[in-house]
């Protein structure tokens, strides 16, 4: 995604071993907007949150976790994964005003 809050980042290991637990890190700059602030004109902001974030491996849904307005801006998430087979680790971030944002990554295997 192209738009000015930037790109999501992704950041996992150069190899891991089959059955290995690795951490997966990953950020994403972001207003998280409950659409409760005002401007500097007493207006309110409108609503923009992530609302939902999904992590899947060569297609097959890893997890899925629903946010609300209470996570930060700029939100970091980081978690374990356990390491059976390679393949495109993608990780998304669903807006509420529809906008997505993914972030790749390729996952080594190795003996």
């Amino acid at each position: 995604m192209t738009d000015a809050l930037g790109s999501p980042r992704l950041k996992v290991p150069a190899s891991v071993r089959r059955g290995e637990v690795f951490t997966v890190k990953s950020i994403l700059a972001h207003p998280m907007e409950s659409g409760l602030r005002k401007d500097e004109h007493g207006l309110l902001i409108p609503r923009r949150i992530v609302r939902q974030v999904t992590v899947s491996l060569e297609g097959q849904e890893l997890m899925r976790a629903d946010w609300n307005p209470g996570i930060s801006a700029n939100p970091y998430w980081e978690f374990a994964l356990k390491a059976d087979h390679g393949g495109l680790l993608v990780m998304e971030w669903h807006d509420d005003d529809g906008s997505l944002y993914r972030a790749e990554a390729a996952i080594t295997v190795v003996p």
